[in-house]
Order: C-alpha cells, then structure tokens, then sequence
C-alpha cells in the first residue's frame, strides 16, 4: 500500500487554444506558465489567478519550447515545425512588436538570402526539442536525426557551433522498428559537461561535450522489446531517468544503468501508441504520465503503486508540466 496518498484535484481549466496543445511549461520562477500548440499561438498564463496574460501569434505549428533559465529574463524559445525558433524576450514587448522577436531558421539557405541574419545548420526538419544549460546558456536542439548546440554570437544573433554525432543502432531490435534517428528529449546535466540524448529507436546516449569530437560516455539500451522511447526527463538530482515505453507504461532507469528499477504500468487499455510526456512530482517520490485515453495516471515509486488517475474528458493529454513551488501544482494540456 502506498504511503502517499491521492494529493491532485482539478482546480481551473485554461481555455486559449483552438487546436492540440503540444508543449507546456512553468517559468523558472513558477509564476507564469507558457503553452504552445498547432494553432500556432504561444499563450502565457498566470497559474495562480487562472487568466490569460500574453498571446503571441507564432508562424507554423509549435513543436517545442524552452525558457531561459535565467528567471530575469521571461525569454521563452519557441521551435516550430517549419524549423524556425523564435527567441521572445520580454513576451509583455514582443507581444505588441513582433520584430523584436529574434528569429533564426533550421533549414537550407537559398540563394539571395541574407547571409547575416540567420543560423544555417543543413537541415530542413521541425525543431522537436530545445535545452538550454543553465550554466553557459548553451542551446542544444533536436531537429530531425541532428542534435545541435548554439550560443549567443551578438545581441540578435544564435549560430550552432558543434553538431553532435550520430547514435549507434542499437543491438537486437525487432527487424520492422523503424531505424531512422529522431531527437526524442535533451538534458544537460555534470554543469553543461555532459548531454543527455533521448533517441525515438537509438536509447539514451550521454555525450561527452568537453571531447572535442563529443564523445559517447555511456549509454542506456532499453529493456522492452520494441526499443522505442516516447519522452525522457531526467530526474533533478540527475541521478535517474524516466521513460515512456510507448507501450505499457514508464521505466525508471538509474544513470549508466540498463536496467529499470522501476517500472509503472497501465491497470487498462491507453489507446494509440503516441508519445506522451512524462514527469516527477512530490520530490521524486512520485512519477506521472500522460496518455491518449484522456487519463494521467500517478504512480508512487518505492512500491510501484497506482496512486491517482486523473480523468481529462477523454481527450489525449500529450503535454504535461509541473509547479514543485506552490501546493504542488501542475498542469496539463488536453
């Protein structure tokens, strides 16, 4: 039986988007909440009173975002599935003067473009995952099978400047996985030395990013059959990581570690196989997992006990982002 009991009622919904939200995230004060989805709006929200603070129209479907780490800022990097990321400083001014946005694009240069205003990686693919180090500000961007890392180079201006290898194929996976390399999380953790690499069919690979050459320290090959990881977070202590298996549940891996010493399973039937994010609550005591069935399941850990389902209308729940500041609050996106 589960030490922990059921501690998440629902107390607001946010009505904003149009179409599927994709991406969720708290501030790293916790005093504002930002989400993005496929109508193409990034919308800030103030948790706390429930309301709708900023609107910010964004060309193309979001498909990432990430704030600043730096809590003085309110920047938030929006990636989308054009490939451009939009980096909102100050979203109260960007808001109302869109140019004063500073965009840069993940694609091919053509002929006659500005050959000053943009960051050219080779690459035409959505921007699916966007992590920034905390302590060099380093950005690190999952774009198709690339991993990129970009720092700031003048006051409007990112440029990439390491391309990460490719993962290796991961041994005895089913003969029809699909063995195209796609970006499924990133993680910086050892203070911006290391990166965690979270790959759809290629595992998790940590890379060295002091090498030169970013070499491979170690890797975790997943234990399920099919190989396949839906989204990975990296536990605040970054001492374990949480994977959703695409199949049953999630898997709670400890670093370097091939083996899950954890693992959460659905009590029913979650529907399609899509990915859905994952989370930590309760100082790690206990993980969370969205699903396409409308439901969030809770799970303690030291037992492995269902603690909560929270029902959400039957509406796939694919983002999930949580508040540890105040009375645990969290939010979902539906």
């Amino acid at each position: 039986m589960s030490v922990l009991q059921p501690f998440h009622a629902k107390e607001d919904d946010l009505h904003g988007h149009s179409k599927s939200i994709t991406c969720l995230s708290f501030s790293p004060t916790r005093d504002y909440l930002a989400s993005g989805g496929e109508d193409s709006n990034l919308i800030v929200w103030d948790p706390m009173k429930g309301t709708l603070v900023h609107r910010v129209p964004i060309s193309g479907t979001i498909t990432s975002m990430a704030w600043d780490p730096d809590d003085t800022t309110h920047c938030i990097f929006v990636g989308t599935a054009k490939g451009t990321i939009f980096a909102i400083n100050d979203f109260s001014i960007c808001h109302c003067f869109l140019s004063s946005f500073v965009v840069f694009l993940i694609a091919d240069q053509g002929p006659g473009q500005d050959q000053d205003s943009d960051i050219l990686t080779g690459v035409d693919a959505p921007v699916d995952v966007i992590a920034i180090d905390a302590y060099s500000s380093v950005i690190a961007l999952g774009m198709g099978s690339e991993v990129h890392l970009a720092k700031w180079v003048s006051p409007s201006h990112y440029a990439t400047f390491k391309i990460l290898p490719l993962p290796p194929e991961l041994p005895n996976t089913l003969q029809d996985t699909d063995k195209h390399v796609r970006v499924r999380a990133l993680a910086f953790r050892e203070g911006g030395d290391h990166l965690l690499a979270t790959y759809l069919s290629h595992g998790i690979v940590c890379w060295d990013l002091v090498h030169p050459q970013s070499q491979l320290l170690w890797m975790i090959v997943p234990m399920h059959s099919h190989r396949l990881i839906g989204h990975c977070l990296l536990s605040p202590d970054e001492q374990t990581v949480l994977i959703s298996n695409l199949s049953e549940g999630m898997d709670l891996y400890k670093i370097r570690h091939c083996h899950p010493y954890c693992q959460f399973k659905y009590t029913a039937d979650t529907g399609d196989n899509l990915p859905v994010q994952v989370a930590f609550l309760h100082d790690s005591c206990a993980v969370a997992c969205g699903s396409m069935d409308g439901n969030v399941t809770v799970w303690d850990v030291t037992n492995e006990d269902q603690i909560q389902v929270l029902p959400h209308d039957g509406h796939p729940v694919q983002a999930i982002s949580v508040n540890f500041i105040f009375f645990m609050q969290y939010a979902l996106s539906c």
